[in-house]
């Protein structure tokens, strides 16, 4: 089944609550639905942002007044310790693993008990392939779920608490997994945003092992389009908790490197020996193409060519 294109329709008039709404992917999501008409509530951890009310997930006293006060037909769970905001492979969730399972455990938890107790059971939550660990083969929803660090694990904790409240409460979840996320305005770092750096500032790009192990690139622009697409099915879900994989193209790292250096006008790259065995992540996205219409529309190029002219300026 493919959702009509007037995604929003009689839905225009939802109140939404976007938790995380000061965040990189917060701010694209914010924006999407404003321009859909629609006048969602941004609550986030940071206090910088004037747009965004103070909210800390991990505080449930807090979260449960907050909810109850604003009352939002729908949230749109984001607030999440991020994978990474250093080189990978989960360095810093290992390094604080009771941060990040109190941000992305237990901040989920207390976001599903808060909407429990207000009556809100429209939740919209946000999660990563990271859930998935190492795997040989093309991701779907179906993949078994074999995190390898805390941030994967915390991850898959909140979806297995997101699963429970739908099963024992009747909370409609609709969960999101997707690859690396990219684009303007990030902070957190990642191989591309690295790779981006490098060639700027005349650094080699360095790749692991032969950098033939491929990874997928996602624009928070495409995983806002796909919220805005799920938004209407919450009165068509087949089951309480559903699972959507939206991923893009997959692309080498050797590839993507090639590609960095050639957007970009300079850079050289190195090829250096791997500290552990590397693997190929990948997804499949035809469920969320068949059942929402979605589809990643920015491509890795498009991504790459607006990194580097942010970097640039």
């Amino acid at each position: 089944m493919i959702r009509s294109p007037d995604r929003i329709g009689s839905n225009a008039d939802l109140r939404i609550l976007v938790t995380g709404g000061a965040g990189f992917l917060g701010h694209y999501v914010i924006d999407r639905l404003r321009r859909e008409g629609l006048e969602p509530i941004s609550v986030d951890i940071i206090r910088s942002d004037p747009e965004a009310q103070f909210l800390d997930v991990t505080d449930f006293p807090t979260v449960r007044d907050a909810f109850a006060n604003a009352r939002p037909e729908v949230v749109i769970h984001l607030a999440a310790e991020a994978a990474t905001t250093e080189k990978g492979r989960g360095a810093e969730s290992r390094a604080k693993p009771m941060r990040y399972f109190a941000t992305n455990f237990t901040g989920t938890l207390n976001v599903l008990e808060a909407c429990r107790l207000s009556g809100i059971d429209k939740v919209i939550h946000m999660s990563s392939l990271g859930v998935y660990g190492r795997t040989t083969q093309a991701i779907t929803e179906d993949t078994p779920l074999t995190p390898n660090n805390p941030y994967g694990s915390s991850k898959a904790c909140a979806e297995l608490a997101a699963r429970c409240y739908a099963t024992n409460y009747g909370t409609r979840v609709l969960i999101f997994r997707s690859p690396l996320l990219c684009g303007e305005g990030q902070k957190e770092l990642n191989a591309l945003r690295e790779f981006v750096l490098s060639a700027t500032r005349g650094e080699p790009l360095a790749i692991v092992g032969k950098g033939e192990h491929v990874r997928e690139w996602l624009h928070p622009i495409d995983v806002a389009d796909a919220f805005v697409k799920a938004l209407p099915y919450f009165d068509d879900m087949d089951a309480k908790c559903e699972t959507f994989v939206v991923g893009s193209t997959p692309i080498s790292m050797k590839q993507l490197a090639h590609l960095v250096v050639k957007t970009v006008g300079k850079g050289h790259i190195e090829f250096r020996e791997p500290t552990a065995q590397v693997f190929d992540q990948y997804s499949d996205s035809r469920r969320a193409q068949r059942v929402l219409g979605w589809k990643a529309n920015i491509t890795v190029e498009e991504i790459v060519r607006r990194v580097a002219s942010e970097v640039h300026l």
